[in-house]
């Protein structure tokens, strides 16, 4: 329902990790998808950049530092 209020339907979901350039990332803690960071990675002069299109992490899991692990990774892995 989540993604739904945001504008994205499964359809829109299919399409991005479809994509050559998708660049997706789950945070699972015992088999349980708690965070999720949908981007497309954008090659530019020497390296990437990441254009995030959602960031999401369960409503009872925040304030657990999950998106900052995510975006950390991105950080130090990105298309590596």
């Amino acid at each position: 329902s989540y993604f739904k209020k945001i504008g994205w339907n499964i359809k829109n979901i299919e399409n991005e990790i479809n994509k050559v350039n998708n660049y997706t990332l789950g945070y699972f803690k015992a088999n349980n998808l708690e965070g999720l960071l949908i981007g497309d990675a954008i090659k530019n002069d020497k390296d990437y950049d990441l254009e995030l299109h959602i960031l999401f992490v369960s409503k009872d899991q925040r304030r657990k530092q999950i998106a900052t692990k995510l975006l950390n990774y991105v950080e130090t892995n990105i298309i590596k």
